[in-house]
């Protein structure tokens, strides 16, 4: 398969709004980064998953690019916030023991400097739900999807306070599902010919404003790591 520039692109783009997002927090239309940002890499792990792994395979590939990297970096952050523990400024919010203990836990108890790590464990036990449930009818994708999101309206953020934020996985589950069977309707021979061309690009500028337009008419916008999926099913189908 050749490599595209345009998903690049869209990573590129993806990893500068959650920099810019978080480096400057409540910016002035931040909600406009927040119904897109986050749900893209989901999408884009569904797009490119393979049909043809099994759930141990998968398992073993996850474990080598997301738990390797995540047990890694959780072990040199933690160092270096016991060290900074030491210094003049320690940070302020927390003791060490409390930021390593809450990041330990995961999900929503993740904060400064492990912030980005829910969406690592997340996206991992994410993918491999995705796995089990591909071995399905398609028509069990649409009611797992809806069943995940619905498990997120839970209240007070409950599922991002479970271990690893396993308990947000279902939902998130929802946009590799829908990245995933996306690309399949793109390869349909009567649709792969218009993907290719203008009108299809024309569609994306059209969907991208009718997002914006949502956003800005009231619909609830996304906050992924603290069980924010918006108005239920409207606001994840209107991303």
């Amino acid at each position: 398969m050749t490599r595209s520039i345009g998903i690049d692109m869209l990573r590129v783009i993806s990893v500068m709004a959650v920099v810019l997002g978080h480096a400057w927090a409540f910016m002035p239309g931040e909600e406009y980064l927040q119904i897109w940002r986050m749900p893209l890499f989901f999408f884009l792990t569904g797009y490119f998953l393979s049909s043809y792994r099994t759930f141990r395979q998968e398992a073993a590939v996850r474990w080598r690019t997301l738990g390797v990297p995540y047990a890694t970096w959780f072990v040199i952050l933690s160092a270096l916030v016991l060290v900074h523990e030491l210094s003049p400024k320690p940070f302020d919010a927390e003791s060490a023991g409390s930021l390593i203990a809450g990041a330990a836990y995961g999900g929503g108890l993740t904060h400064s400097p492990y912030l980005a790590f829910w969406f690592i464990s997340v996206l991992f036990f994410a993918v491999l739900l995705v796995r089990v449930l591909l071995r399905l009818p398609w028509w069990t994708h649409l009611l797992a999807a809806a069943g995940g999101l619905a498990l997120a309206e839970a209240p007070d953020s409950l599922m991002s306070y479970t271990p690893l934020g396993i308990g947000l996985a279902p939902a998130c589950a929802a946009y590799i599902l829908a990245g995933y069977w996306v690309r399949r309707l793109l390869t349909v021979p009567l649709i792969q010919p218009w993907a290719a061309s203008p009108g299809a690009g024309a569609l994306g500028l059209v969907l991208i404003a009718g997002g914006m337009v949502g956003v800005n008419s009231g619909l609830r916008t996304m906050n992924m790591k603290w069980s924010g999926f918006g108005d239920f099913l409207i606001s994840p189908c209107w991303r």
